[in-house]
């Protein structure tokens, strides 16, 4: 990885799926990118809070803001609901364990969203004196592939949806569909076939211990597959 050789997203979507390439391009923008700190400030900070080191993360760091810095959206994504600007920077406080990078502002979504050393994707929330952060995603472009899935959603039948009550029996007939990689994470998940989607989502009762935030759907491509997208429901 040379981040200074990085070209970015909206440029050369590449390793993205043709469906989250049509999305950047309807509904992505590219802004201004905002930080005050340099590579030295960076890593002055980082041996305080973590000792030696620091060179591999504030290329991480540099990465993604070249990658990705900037970028902008409309998100429908249940966790992610909202603005999602892209805004990288260092968040190296020892209390976390270990050094990550915000991703996006957190000020315009629920959750906060940052980039864990593996780069994985990891949501930060609060719920009463109680704070965490949970693996959602196994990097960013997968992140980005979820938005994506729920714009296409957009467009589809809504055919039947639910909560915590009987998510098991849908999540069981779901698996006799295609598991669908690229927008699902660590605690939600896509599956497709023959026009009929199913998503099961957990991740905020996984955030904030709350099994009634649990959430699925059913949706048909078009009015000829609604009838076989109701076997897959709980009604």
């Amino acid at each position: 990885m040379n981040p200074f050789l990085t070209p970015f997203i909206l440029e050369d979507p590449a390793g993205l799926t043709e469906r989250a390439k049509i999305f950047l391009s309807r509904r992505a923008r590219r802004g201004a990118i905002a930080w005050s700190d340099d590579r030295e400030e960076v890593l002055a900070e980082y041996i305080e809070s973590f000792g030696e080191g620091g060179v591999e993360f504030w290329e991480r760091l540099h990465f993604l803001r070249m990658r990705y810095g900037g970028l902008s959206y409309e998100s429908a994504g249940w966790a992610s609901e909202g603005t999602v600007n892209f805004q990288p920077f260092a968040e190296l406080d020892p209390d976390d364990g270990v050094p990550m990078v915000s991703l996006v502002d957190s000020s315009l979504l629920p959750v906060g969203v940052f980039v864990a050393p593996d780069d994985s994707i990891h949501y930060f929330g609060e719920h009463g004196n109680d704070s965490r952060f949970l693996k959602a995603f196994n990097n960013v472009n997968s992140l980005i592939e979820s938005a994506a899935m729920y714009w296409e959603c957009e467009s589809w039948i809504s055919v039947a949806t639910g909560g915590p009550e009987g998510v098991a029996d849908v999540m069981s007939r779901a698996e006799a569909l295609n598991f669908v990689d690229e927008p699902s994470g660590s605690h939600e998940w896509w599956w497709e076939e023959g026009g009929v989607r199913v998503h099961v989502w957990r991740t905020c009762a996984e955030l904030f211990n709350d099994e009634s935030t649990i959430r699925w759907n059913v949706w048909a491509r078009d009015r000829g597959q609604v009838s076989a997208a109701l076997k897959f429901a709980i009604i």
